[in-house]
C-alpha cells in the first residue's frame, strides 16, 4: 500500500518534486532503489561497487542514477549528491 502511494505520488509530481508543507524547502521523492544508489554514490562508491552491494547490474545502477539526477533536477554528481543530502535532511 505504501509502495502504491509512493508510485502514485511520483507519477503525480511529474518532475519528481513538490513543495512540502508551507516552507520553501523542496522535498524530492526518489524510489527506494534510486535512494540506495544515491547513498552509495554519496559515499564515493564506484558503479561496480554499488552494483555488487545492491545486487544490481552496473547498467541498472547507471539507469537509477540517471533517473535520480532527473528527479533532483541536477546534471553533475556533486550537485546531485548535495541536493540528495539536503532533501534527506528536510524530510
Amino acid at each position: 500500500m505504501i509502495a502504491e502511494q509512493n508510485e502514485q505520488n511520483l507519477r503525480s509530481l511529474g518532475e519528481g518534486a513538490a513543495r512540502k508543507g508551507t516552507g520553501e524547502r523542496l522535498a524530492v521523492l526518489l524510489t527506494w532503489e534510486e535512494d540506495q544508489v544515491m547513498a552509495c554514490l554519496a559515499h564515493g562508491m564506484l558503479y561496480k561497487e554499488t552494483a555488487d552491494r545492491l545486487r544490481f547490474s552496473v547498467a541498472k545502477v547507471k539507469k537509477l542514477q540517471h533517473k535520480a539526477y532527473e528527479r533532483l533536477g541536477k546534471h553533475k554528481a556533486v550537485e546531485a549528491v548535495a541536493a540528495w543530502r539536503e532533501a534527506k535532511l528536510s524530510t
